[in-house]
């Protein structure tokens, strides 16, 4: 309970501070009943902003997956095309070139098959980003490059 200490004036007669010190300490009364909700906003708050924060992690992660299937697709054309420049030489020499332009994009090749001019390469990304390479594993793609017969 709140005690003040007053002293009348003529500007400020006691009844009139009696009063409103009464109001302030009802008000005090009416606040401290309340008491049973009180921390209800901050655990709402908490709730809404670990929500927010697990949306943002799967956006990431989703985010991070397209990302290594957009890489393993472009490695895999790249490597395709310079497997099928260097068909002529024999597969050994093709597909070691194959995996020398997929491991300068960041990938590795699971498959190089030589087909007379006919280049097939099957390459694999892993996620740059820990959670994506948990949950989803590799990204794999595959791309076929050869002559063009006009």
């Amino acid at each position: 309970m709140l005690h003040l200490r007053f002293r009348a004036s003529r500007h400020f007669p006691r009844r009139r501070f009696r009063r409103s010190l009464d109001r302030f300490q009802g008000l005090l009364r009416r606040r401290s009943r309340a008491g049973g909700d009180s921390g209800a906003v901050s655990v709402s708050a908490l709730g809404v902003g670990l929500s927010v924060l697990l949306f943002a992690l799967l956006g990431v992660t989703l985010g991070a997956a397209l990302h290594a299937r957009h890489q393993a697709q472009s490695a895999a054309d790249f490597a395709a095309l310079a497997a099928a420049s260097r068909a002529l030489e024999g597969q050994q020499t093709a597909c070691t070139h194959a995996r020398n332009i997929a491991a300068a994009n960041n990938a590795t090749v699971t498959s190089c098959v030589i087909t007379g001019l006919e280049a097939t390469v099957t390459v694999e990304v892993t996620p740059g980003f820990v959670p994506a390479a948990e949950l989803g594993g590799q990204a794999i793609a595959s791309a076929r490059a050869g002559p063009v017969w006009v």
